[in-house]
């Protein structure tokens, strides 16, 4: 088990626009990842680069829609064809 007792905990929802529809999410930057004399704003960009990081290898969409999708899909590309045809 990983020690994080010197690490920053960052905590985070992702805003999908829903009202109560947020489901905290958190990562840890490890003391490993600061070097002597960063600036502000080099620690702001290692935090948003952190976040990203985490959001892009742990957050993605699920969805139940794409075989409805796919139906729909070739039947508009079906009619446009029969369109052109006419």
């Amino acid at each position: 088990m990983v020690n994080h007792e010197k690490d920053f905990k960052v905590v985070y929802e992702v805003d999908e626009g829903c009202v109560g529809g947020y489901k905290p999410r958190s990562f840890y930057i490890p003391t490993e990842d600061l070097e002597e004399d960063m600036s502000d704003k080099t620690l702001a960009s290692l935090f948003r680069e952190c976040l990203e990081e985490d959001f892009l290898q742990n957050v993605y969409p699920v969805s139940q829609d794409e075989e409805a999708f796919i139906e729909w899909a070739k039947e508009q590309i079906a009619l446009r064809n029969s369109e052109t045809e006419d």
